[in-house]
């Protein structure tokens, strides 16, 4: 694979500059929300409702918009979901639609430039914020105006109806609290661990977003994952909350074909090798071949005893070297 210098600047909206996204419910406004919550969505109108009333049932902090923008350009649902709006009647959601679907990473990047917060996250329309998402992280912003980035725990879910912690999370849960505590700093040298932050995990500024050109789209299905170590590699200032403050909807979707697992894979030891390249140590040499070698039998099938009992131990001794080195394990 080309050897990629992951954290070069790119200008990644100049890509779609001439692909217009037209306002179709709410109104530009007038004074600038603190908060710009982006809803990036395409033809998932049940779970986009979802998505919204999350948002719109945050506890202690109202200031914040909802800019939702859909990247389906033959308007499928969208008379669904305008009349969903119109119910609503909250005037801090704007509703914008692509007049061509601009792609993922695009789209993301089309969030960054109509929002209007001083501060914003990219939550999927899948995704639901907890009810305290936003009290919770801007309370830290207050407390350290020096901050770049907050970011919080997620709980994996299926049903929104049914979202709790099992005993195996909350064993995981407790061994982070002894290691890194409430809270703990958070740096780029973390992904090395494939500590993965969902999208929507994080608070973090609009215009420093812009100034590192975005996500870039020729790193995809990691581009989020290279945008978040680029972010804190230029603006090293962030913290972590551990505490569970949103989730995370795990569905059957396209990342969890085998193809693009292996090309998820393939990618993400790139990626490696280059942070490496950033830091290197012995440790660090440790934690990614043992990282490697867990992918590489996620992706096998027919596996023997011996390979998942080996797997088994080297993901328990991955659990000890996090641990040791007070990275926030954030997958669980």
């Amino acid at each position: 694979m080309k050897n990629y210098n992951f954290f070069e600047y790119h200008d990644n909206f100049v890509i779609n500059e001439n692909v217009a996204s037209q306002l179709e419910w709410g109104n530009e406004l007038s004074d600038a929300p603190l908060v710009s919550i982006c809803i990036p969505t395409f033809r998932r109108p049940l779970l986009l409702k979802e998505a919204i009333m999350s948002v719109l049932q945050q506890r202690e902090f109202t200031n914040f918009e909802i800019l939702i923008v859909d990247n389906d350009h033959e308007k499928l649902n969208t008379t669904e979901i305008v009349s969903y709006l119109t119910e609503l009647n909250d005037p801090r959601i704007r509703y914008y639609i692509n007049v061509r679907n601009i792609g993922v990473f695009g789209n993301w990047n089309r969030c960054i430039e109509l929002a209007i917060g001083e501060w914003m996250t990219v939550l999927g329309d899948d995704d639901l914020l907890f009810d305290n998402y936003l009290s919770s992280l801007i309370h830290e912003i207050e407390t350290d105006n020096s901050l770049t980035r907050v970011e919080c725990r997620y709980q994996i879910f299926k049903d929104s109806q049914n979202i709790k912690i099992t005993p195996k999370q909350q064993r995981r849960y407790n061994l982070s609290r002894k290691s890194i505590g409430d809270k703990c700093s958070v740096n780029y040298h973390m992904y090395l661990f494939s500590c993965y932050t969902a999208p929507h995990t994080q608070l973090y500024k609009r215009e420093l977003a812009r100034q590192i050109g975005g996500f870039n789209p020729d790193y995809a299905p990691i581009s989020d994952y290279v945008f978040n170590a680029m972010y804190l590699y230029n603006f090293p200032n962030a913290i972590f909350i551990n505490r569970y403050l949103c989730g995370y909807r795990w569905a059957v979707n396209a990342s969890q074909n085998r193809v693009v697992r292996a090309g998820l894979c393939r990618r993400n030891r790139a990626f490696r090798k280059f942070l490496l390249t950033q830091q290197s140590s012995l440790f660090n040499r440790l934690f990614v071949a043992c990282l490697d070698h867990v992918e590489l039998n996620l992706l096998g099938k027919n596996k023997s005893f011996a390979q998942r009992v080996v797997t088994h131990l080297v993901y328990r001794f991955m659990l000890l070297l996090q641990m040791a080195a007070k990275v926030p394990d954030q997958i669980m």
